[in-house]
């Protein structure tokens, strides 16, 4: 069964956040409230049980359609929000989490000083670096790749869109090793023209260094952009599927991470 990824959430023990990649609904409140739900729960039950006390750093929980997960480390709260998932895979999905809170430490919170941890600014270059190692992770990685997907609501979001140039990057590389800089050129570039988005994703050829190169014209995200992600999304998809039926390249279909 997949893991079928819409949020990563990072926020300290007081219920203020550091890092939101995806999303669940169109009010960033309501995730942060889940977590704390799920705090307190945790919390109850430690004191209920004085066996689980060592344990309450890990808990989970299914809320309605979704598959909250959480990690207490210190004074940091690492949560994920899946699909609501059945038994067998739960403790894929917590091991996923520790992973990305690892993932977290390494690539922001390691490098931010006492005064930035406290006000939780993370700096965008800081938090760009983390979105790419999660993808990397989930494409890359043997132990997870062709099991993590990431969804519309994460696609519909700031790490949506950081996600989508990564990846086309990635994909746009591959093409231009295996089918040469012109080929996929014209590829890249008939395609975007089919689907309509020529205004939104610019290719061009580098005849000096003959090579590929992208540029997304949106800048940053807003609710007004989500259309326009998926718009982008659906082309990504759509070059490996094509490419995929005409010429069989082996392991691209591992970048295939994004579920519409």
């Amino acid at each position: 069964m997949p893991i079928i990824l819409h949020t990563i959430f990072i926020q300290r023990s007081d219920g203020s956040p550091v890092v939101v990649c995806g999303k669940t609904t169109r009010d960033p409140t309501m995730l942060a409230a889940l977590v704390t739900a799920l705090k307190e729960l945790s919390e109850e039950l430690s004191l209920n049980n004085a066996r689980q006390a060592n344990r309450a750093n890990i808990t989970f929980h299914n809320f309605g359609d979704y598959f909250l997960a959480m990690i207490n480390r210190g004074d940091l709260i690492a949560a994920i929000v899946t699909d609501t998932t059945e038994i067998q895979v739960i403790g894929e999905i917590i091991s996923l989490l520790s992973r990305l809170f690892r993932e977290f430490e390494d690539s922001i919170w390691d490098r931010l000083d006492e005064k930035k941890r406290e006000i939780g600014l993370v700096p965008n270059e800081y938090y760009r670096e983390y979105i790419q190692g999660i993808l990397d992770l989930i494409t890359r990685d043997t132990n997870w790749r062709g099991k993590v997907f990431i969804s519309p609501f994460f696609i519909a979001s700031d790490a949506g869109l950081i996600a989508i140039d990564h990846l086309l990057l990635e994909l746009i590389q591959r093409l231009n090793k295996v089918l040469g800089p012109k080929l996929a050129f014209k590829f890249l570039k008939n395609l975007s023209i089919k689907l309509g988005i020529t205004d939104l994703l610019l290719i061009k050829y580098g005849k000096e260094k003959k090579n590929i190169e992208h540029t997304i014209s949106i800048q940053e995200y807003s609710e007004e952009v989500e259309e326009l992600l998926q718009k982008l999304a659906t082309y990504y998809l759509k070059i490996i599927k094509q490419i995929q039926k005409a010429l069989h390249i082996r392991g691209l279909e591992f970048l295939a991470v994004i579920q519409l």
